[in-house]
């Protein structure tokens, strides 16, 4: 899950694309499984480290990082010298990312709390579902959490492209194996 993944047409309508190591019922594997794949800025520590447990909640880790990125204009993890790749799976597997807040302050708490928990680094402590991120991002910009801080309309179209990922994703996983 990554930006380039989320087209959008003339109408404002999005479509998820790539789905990778994803299968339909009884298609034959184009990708490898058991081997880290994707792009390592939005690759969660459980794909760096045992690619076979990658799933639902490695994608919840995807959307944090996409969500760290429309709020902040930047990604959690980068490096600036050396082996760029192997700076960035090590940050995602061992360091905390920066609070979105430090970077952007004018974030919602709310939203940043959101945010980092689908960045956990344990799949078990992040939300359980994409379900249960899409129900926590509106109630982290209720209008009292919104009014308060006076954000831009930024934040509107943060939050729908959020939830247009998230309901792709969840209208996707049913047929995915």
């Amino acid at each position: 899950m990554k930006p380039s993944n989320i087209l959008l047409d003339a109408g404002g309508n999005a479509y998820l694309t790539d789905f990778g190591i994803a299968l339909l019922g009884g298609q034959k594997r184009l990708t490898q499984a058991g081997r880290a794949m994707g792009t390592s800025a939005y690759m969660s520590p459980e794909q760096i480290n045992n690619p076979k447990l990658t799933g639902a909640r490695s994608d919840i880790y995807s959307v944090g990082v996409l969500l760290y990125q429309l709020a902040t204009g930047r990604l959690p993890f980068g490096a600036t010298d050396g082996d760029i790749d192997f700076h960035i799976k090590r940050a995602h597997v061992f360091e905390p990312p920066p609070p979105p807040r430090t970077v952007n302050p004018a974030i919602p708490t709310e939203l940043e709390a959101v945010i980092l928990v689908a960045l956990k680094k344990d799949p078990q402590d992040r939300y359980q579902t994409c379900a249960d991120m899409a129900e926590a991002l509106p109630r982290s910009l209720r209008p009292a959490a919104v009014v308060r801080r006076k954000p831009s309309r930024r934040w509107l179209w943060v939050a729908v492209g959020l939830l247009l990922v998230l309901a792709l994703l969840i209208l996707a996983r049913p047929v995915l194996h």
